[in-house]
């Protein structure tokens, strides 16, 4: 069965952050500009996707994130040549190697993929 593709956010308000409260803003390489769902850009699996402000890891700790990047997500469905992004996904920050929390918001349940 499938599961909701990850759309861009609009901002505001951010609904995309590390573990460590920076928020992550959308970055073109990382999103698909020709599949829209529900009228929003797909993120997209590989390319870096986000920018991240505001981490509050110190630099002792290996912080603060920078950059994020989906690194697994769909199998089966891709936009301009690579996977998108999907629920069961994962995304990870840089140079931490720590989790994105995404907001249920950004879930497309009209859209499935696999």
């Amino acid at each position: 069965m499938g599961v909701p593709v990850v759309n861009a956010a609009p901002p505001p308000p951010p609904v995309v952050s590390c573990l460590h409260k920076g928020m992550a803003t959308p970055q073109p390489t990382g999103l698909s500009l020709k599949v829209l769902v529900c009228g929003l850009p797909v993120m997209l699996v590989g390319p870096p996707a986000y920018q991240i402000a505001g981490c509050t890891l110190p630099p002792a700790a290996g912080g603060p994130c920078a950059t994020a990047v989906w690194t697994s997500g769909a199998t089966k469905v891709q936009a301009s040549g690579l996977p998108i992004a999907a629920q069961n996904g994962i995304g990870l920050c840089a140079p931490t190697a720590t989790g994105l929390l995404i907001d249920a918001s950004l879930l497309q349940p009209k859209v499935q993929a696999l």
